[in-house]
């Protein structure tokens, strides 16, 4: 008998609310219509990008004349020659 009182429950708020209707405000709708166009992409990102590769390119070409000269120093320490231990107890050129 229960399951009867609920469907005419329901079927009585159907009817009563089956006309009703609300009308939105004028600033509701223009700040959905604001959301929904689109905003203009900011392009930053491309200039942060770009300074963030000039920085890099200019780090590696200040770093690179550095280990040049540090191989040279290196190398001019040992007389000019490189030499390498043989695992048999001699050096080899």
């Amino acid at each position: 008998m229960q399951h009867m009182q609920d469907k005419a429950f329901d079927q009585l708020l159907r009817d009563k609310f089956e006309e009703a209707e609300i009308q939105p405000s004028a600033d509701l709708w223009n700040g959905i219509s604001e959301q929904l166009s689109p905003k203009p992409k900011r392009s930053l990102p491309v200039y942060w990008m770009a300074a963030a590769v000039a920085v890099i390119v200019v780090t590696i070409g200040l770093l690179m004349p550095m280990q040049k000269n540090r191989k040279d120093q290196v190398a001019g320490a040992r007389g000019g020659k490189q030499r390498c231990y043989s695992g048999s107890g001699s050096y080899c050129c």
